[in-house]
């Protein structure tokens, strides 16, 4: 684990190194630090598991910037100004709470059987809701 949340920091590690080895590394908490601009695109983080980002000054489309991630189960990028789409990925939970994302829920997201949390508060989302997502077994707030 990697917590370094509650700081200062203005940079956010974008290759693993010292701070978190790439084969060890399963969590990055860098929450509440006023980190700024777009977020980097992460390579090598093999294992990593979850991502903590929230309560900074991220902006910009998170599409591509997640890629490299396969093993991501969970990320926290809330309260954040990140714009675009919400992006497909399949993981656990996904909270992007508190940003400028716009368009619809993707409909991939009602296929998604380990969806444990789901939390898109205070977007600026439309369209319809998903019929089927009403049939996971998941926490939902929007």
């Amino acid at each position: 684990m990697c917590g370094l949340c509650d700081n200062l920091f203005n940079f956010l590690i974008n290759k693993p190194g010292p701070i978190m080895s790439r084969e060890n590394g399963k969590m990055l908490n860098f929450n509440k630090n006023g980190l700024n601009g777009s977020l980097p695109t992460f390579i090598d983080f093999l294992q990593l598991e979850v991502l903590d980002l929230t309560y900074n000054l991220l902006s910009g489309s998170i599409e591509s910037q997640l890629n490299g991630l396969s093993g991501l189960k969970s990320w926290n990028l809330s309260f954040n100004t990140f714009t675009g789409s919400i992006p497909i990925a399949k993981i656990h939970a996904r909270m992007l709470t508190m940003n400028n994302f716009q368009g619809s829920i993707p409909k991939e997201i009602a296929h998604y059987r380990n969806l444990s949390w789901i939390d898109f508060t205070m977007n600026k989302l439309s369209g319809s809701l998903l019929m089927k997502i009403g049939e996971l077994s998941l926490s939902w707030r929007s």
